[in-house]
């Protein structure tokens, strides 16, 4: 979200007629822990991380289809990040 949201703010334009009022993160329940814990090449981010670490409030998707365990395992994970 970082790139995006500094878009708002370096065109004048855009910055006159426009807010950023918060940033809103996305998490896919059933493949975040995934995501997470993937192997990722040297000198690459995470870019799971990042997006929670920058949100301001975070909706989980697919909720339906994963356990409740699941689902805690993910809200720990987020509340910790």
């Amino acid at each position: 979200p970082g790139p995006v949201c500094k878009t708002f703010y370096a065109d004048p334009e855009l910055r006159m007629r426009t807010r950023v009022d918060g940033v809103l993160t996305l998490v896919d329940t059933v493949h975040f822990l995934q995501q997470l814990q993937r192997d990722r090449s040297e000198g690459s981010v995470n870019e799971s991380a990042q997006q929670v670490a920058f949100a301001d409030k975070v909706l989980l998707n697919k909720v339906d289809a994963a356990g409740l365990e699941q689902v805690a395992k993910v809200e720990e994970t987020i509340r910790g990040m």
